[in-house]
């Protein structure tokens, strides 16, 4: 890895420490001997190598929803065509009002016709990650 050890941040007496790729993060905890004198520490290494990239984040940000609010249906519209994508519909409750599963599409329309006026919440399951809308279904 390539974490600079002579360069910690402090935090309330703890050394800090993130590689560049933020896989791994060592965390230093000062410890005294039975001298007292502080000459002794413990450090904890952590690594996750499931993070999402800076790449991954943008593909996620890169979803428009409208109209929102919305009253017939609502567009969902993605920056590049996607495989695998899960989408659900939610009322207030956490009840399923609408689900399902699309394949290579730059563009997915929900129905809301069928709904009554309220609020609700959007889940977007894709290859990169979730994301998740609050949505306003209007009456006609």
């Amino acid at each position: 890895t390539d974490i600079d050890a002579s360069q910690p941040t402090q935090w309330f007496g703890y050394d800090i420490d993130i590689s560049s790729s933020g896989e791994v993060l060592a965390v230093g905890a000062p410890s005294t001997d039975d001298g007292g004198s502080n000459n002794l520490g413990m450090a904890v290494v952590y690594t996750n190598t499931n993070l999402l990239s800076a790449e991954h984040v943008d593909l996620l940000r890169e979803i428009e929803v409208f109209p929102n609010p919305a009253i017939d249906q609502l567009v969902v519209r993605f920056n590049i065509p996607r495989e695998d994508i899960r989408v659900t519909l939610y009322d207030v409750l956490g009840k399923v009002r609408f689900q399902r599963t699309y394949g290579n599409t730059e563009e997915v329309t929900i129905p809301l016709h069928d709904l009554p006026a309220g609020f609700y919440n959007l889940s977007l399951t894709l290859n990169e990650g979730r994301r998740q809308f609050k949505i306003i279904k209007q009456t006609h």
